[in-house]
């Protein structure tokens, strides 16, 4: 299993278009899996470790299909260029609301924030938790 740690602020290079971190690009590869997140992100996995969280969502769900569904059809396969370059697809973008993008380490995943979304969410985190 991947370990994602840290943030970092990424631009936007064309339409939607992110450099994933080299950090998360080691750990990623060329092909990761985008779901909507929880929390009002837009998640990311590598290969290997969609595989695993695709299982605990099985598990999950198994007695709430509609849940299954939303999650596995709101999910896309992602290919990275050569220079670690994908486009988050606009369904996520608009999900997500990211009009300027961190990622951020989450263990087990990685997650696409909008960036003011995610200053307020560690904001109540930080109020919390000292």
């Amino acid at each position: 299993m991947c370990m994602y740690l840290g943030t970092e602020k990424v631009k936007f290079t064309g339409r939607g278009r992110v450099v994933l971190p080299r950090q998360v690009r080691k750990l990623a590869g060329n092909r990761i899996v985008l779901k909507r997140g929880l929390d009002g992100c837009v998640e990311g996995y590598s290969l290997r470790d969609w595989k695993k969280e695709s299982e605990k969502l099985s598990e999950v769900a198994s007695e709430d299909r509609f849940k299954l569904k939303y999650f596995f059809a709101s999910s896309q396969l992602i290919e990275l260029d050569n220079q670690g370059r994908f486009v988050i697809p606009p369904n996520m973008l608009e999900f997500g609301k990211i009009k300027e993008a961190v990622i951020i380490g989450v263990g087990d995943h990685f997650e696409i924030w909008d960036l003011k979304l995610w200053q307020k969410h560690i904001g109540k985190a930080r109020r919390a938790y000292g």
